[in-house]
C-alpha cells in the first residue's frame, strides 16, 4: 500500500507564501509520482492549488516541497493532497485543516 503525507507549518500568516512537504512511502522504486494539492473549503483566495513532482528511491519512499503557497483570507481551510503515478496506482487522498492568522 502507498502511502501520502502532507506536512503545514503551524502558523500561517494571510497574504504570506509558504511550503507544503509531500512525502511518499510504498511506490515503486524509481517511479515520479505526481501530488496535487487543492483547497477544497475556506475563505475565497486567488491560490486554488498546486502540484509537485516526487521521485521516489530504490525503497519507493521520496519527497518534496510545493513552495510559495499563499491564502489571502484569515481563516480556516482544507487543503486535500491526492497522488498517482505514471504506471495509474493512486494514493490515499489526505487533508489537513489549517488555520491562516493576520
Amino acid at each position: 500500500m502507498s502511502d501520502l503525507t502532507i506536512s503545514l507549518p503551524r502558523v500561517v500568516r494571510a497574504g504570506q507564501p509558504f511550503h507544503v512537504a509531500v512525502e511518499v512511502a510504498g511506490a515503486t522504486p524509481g517511479a515520479n509520482v505526481r501530488v496535487e494539492v487543492k483547497k477544497t473549503d475556506g475563505p475565497p483566495s486567488a491560490w486554488a492549488g498546486g502540484a509537485v513532482d516526487v521521485r521516489t528511491d530504490p525503497t519507493g519512499a521520496g519527497d518534496n516541497v510545493l513552495e510559495g503557497v499563499v491564502l489571502d483570507t484569515a481563516g480556516h481551510y482544507v487543503l486535500v493532497a491526492t497522488a498517482s503515478d505514471a504506471a495509474g496506482d493512486f494514493f490515499a487522498a489526505q487533508a489537513k485543516v489549517l488555520e491562516v492568522v493576520e
